[in-house]
């Protein structure tokens, strides 16, 4: 039976999520396990199968409605990304709640010192690191797309990039198309962190 609410969004019941999670194939949930082991990479305090757990007790306790119109897997994808960035900015927040504690000890020292730092932690930076050796190996072997990804790593604008390069805006967006779709392929789900 599918619920109605009052705007007209439709939505799954909670028996027929059931039966639906029962129907899900391996595939379908090995794809779920890749999405939450990179939503969970470098996530404090939670595994991988923590987030899927927990998007499957969100839907089965009717927590998370699942629209109707939306496949399962994809639903259940939003559903571990919500639960992995809420889990991110529980983690920021209790960093600044030590930073201001801390702060307040060293009253004394230079206020401009007390900022916030604004660089992702080495969390972040362990995950970029490990997703750029991954992208590199896609594309081994196409020394225009590796020269593209080092000027993007060290913070190169499209211009920079296409005069140490050597490239023509004609060479710089063919590569571009190429980085683009092989990402595409390799990443279907799509790369955010």
């Amino acid at each position: 039976m599918i619920a109605v609410n009052d705007q007209d969004e439709r939505y799954v019941s909670v028996a027929e999520a059931a039966l639906a999670l029962a129907g899900l194939t391996a595939a379908d949930l090995a794809r779920l396990g890749r999405i939450a082991q990179l939503r969970a990479h470098g996530l404090p305090g939670a595994s991988w199968e923590d987030l899927v757990d927990e998007a499957i007790e969100k839907l089965l306790s009717g927590a998370r409605r699942w629209p109707a119109k939306m496949p399962l897997v994809a639903f259940l994808r939003e559903v571990i990304r919500s639960l992995a960035s809420e889990l991110w900015r529980k983690h920021a927040q209790a960093a600044i709640v030590t930073l201001r504690s801390h702060q307040e000890e060293e009253k004394d020292e230079d206020p401009l010192l007390q900022v916030a730092d604004s660089a992702p932690g080495p969390e972040r930076e362990a995950l970029a690191r490990n997703l750029f050796e991954k992208v590199q190996v896609i594309f081994e072997g196409d020394e225009a797309v590796q020269g593209i990804l080092s000027a993007m790593a060290d913070g190169l604008s499209a211009e920079e990039m296409q005069h140490s390069l050597g490239l023509s805006h004609r060479e710089y967006e063919t590569c571009r198309r190429r980085l683009r779709r092989g990402l595409a392929r390799y990443f279907p789900e799509g790369i955010e962190g």
